[in-house]
């Protein structure tokens, strides 16, 4: 084999090696992201809860 085909499947190599490794962290990468959107998520319903208590007050001071 020569030195070329040698360092060519060398770097295909290391390619194939970087790969797999990032293939590796995205399960850890995706729970991440479902973890931060959830916690976005509970923040907006909190948000939208108070926002609704106030339109509820308003609606009761407006119509006493």
């Amino acid at each position: 084999m020569s030195l070329y085909k040698m360092d060519k499947s060398l770097k295909e190599l290391h390619q194939k090696l970087e790969d797999e490794r990032k293939l590796r962290e995205l399960p850890g990468l995706v729970a991440g992201i479902e973890d931060a959107l959830c916690e976005q998520d509970m923040v907006s319903q909190e948000r939208l809860a108070t926002i609704e208590d106030s339109l509820c007050e308003l609606d009761a001071a407006v119509n006493k």
